[in-house]
């Protein structure tokens, strides 16, 4: 199939899949390799998913950090990078990918997601209390990072502190903040 359909991104999909399957891993890479190269955004996120499910994190990784400049402001791809960062434990690599993911977050639902995933970033990386200091100290902050700060509260036990993170917000009508 992939050789009757060459410029087939499906087909060469489902020829690195195979060859992946089949102990023919550097040979399926490459394929995956050059999908990635000059896709657009869902093919890349594609073949990024398709690495992950196989235990190839590094590569997807890589993969992924080549074409930042490209998308590092979609959060569906932002989370895929911190995903990826996170499962080879590279925490330099993923932290400003997941405060960015949180930044960029535009509805409740996106919040929520970017926000548990960067609370899981920052707790690996052993991170909390520095992040926590940091956005304490900004003299203003969105109301995204605001409800990043209280989540990190939360993940200390410092429920109270969250909540009164969150007060004024909320209190100002920011559906973002009512959410958290």
């Amino acid at each position: 199939m992939a050789a009757a359909f060459p410029d087939s991104p499906s087909a060469q999909e489902a020829l690195a899949g195979f060859l992946h399957a089949n102990d023919r891993k550097e040979d399926a890479l490459a394929i995956w390799r050059k999908l990635a190269e000059k896709a657009d955004l869902t093919p890349t996120l594609n073949v990024a998913r398709s690495l992950s499910a196989r235990g190839e994190n590094a590569v997807a990784l890589e993969l992924l950090a080549a074409r930042e400049k490209d998308f590092g402001d979609n959060p569906l791809f932002l989370g895929q990078l911190v995903a990826a960062a996170l499962h080879e434990k590279q925490y330099e690599r993923c932290l400003p990918g997941a405060r960015r993911r949180v930044e960029t977050a535009r509805s409740a639902s996106e919040l929520e997601a970017a926000v548990a995933q960067a609370v899981t970033a920052f707790k690996q990386s052993e991170k909390i209390e520095e992040t926590i200091k940091e956005l304490q100290a900004a003299p203003q902050r969105p109301v995204q990072l605001t409800c990043l700060l209280a989540e990190l509260h939360e993940s200390l036990g410092e429920s109270e502190r969250a909540d009164e993170v969150l007060k004024i917000p909320a209190e100002q009508g920011e559906t973002l903040a009512i959410g958290q």
